[in-house]
């Protein structure tokens, strides 16, 4: 499995996982110079993680203030759950009509190792499934 090079793809999965897993709290804000100590990354892979963070509306940008973590809501949230269940459904038809010999092999190792996590390991899901994705 090759590891990720690419500094901004480092920090973009570093400052998605802290969201995610609400190590930055929604609503806060948070300066460019903090987040770079959090993520022990420079300026520019920083910024280009937090500019796709922001098109998947994670964070806010706001010049000259901060970065603004931003909240969802219960609604939202099940409004979305009930797009992605019909879309990732047909999804993983799709995937499992369309792979070849070699992309079948890969889906069921991967089934294999979500069936050896120890419980409700969030944490170890998220890095085995972005490894996974490597």
């Amino acid at each position: 499995m090759q590891q990720k090079t690419n500094k901004a793809d480092q920090a973009y999965d570093a400052l998605q996982s802290m969201i995610t897993f609400q190590e930055l709290p929604p609503g806060s804000m948070l300066s460019e110079a903090a987040l770079m100590d959090l993520t022990g990354l420079g300026r520019t892979p920083v910024r280009e993680a937090l500019q796709r963070l922001a098109r998947e509306r994670m964070v806010e940008i706001h010049p000259n203030r901060g970065v603004f973590v931003a909240g969802t809501s219960v609604e939202a949230q099940l409004k979305l759950l009930e797009l992605r269940r019909t879309v990732e459904e047909l999804a993983v038809r799709l995937a499992a009509h369309r792979a070849s010999t070699e992309q079948e092999g890969a889906m069921l190792r991967l089934a294999d190792r979500l069936g050896d996590l120890p419980g409700p390991d969030l944490k170890g899901f998220d890095r085995m499934l972005k490894r996974s994705t490597n």
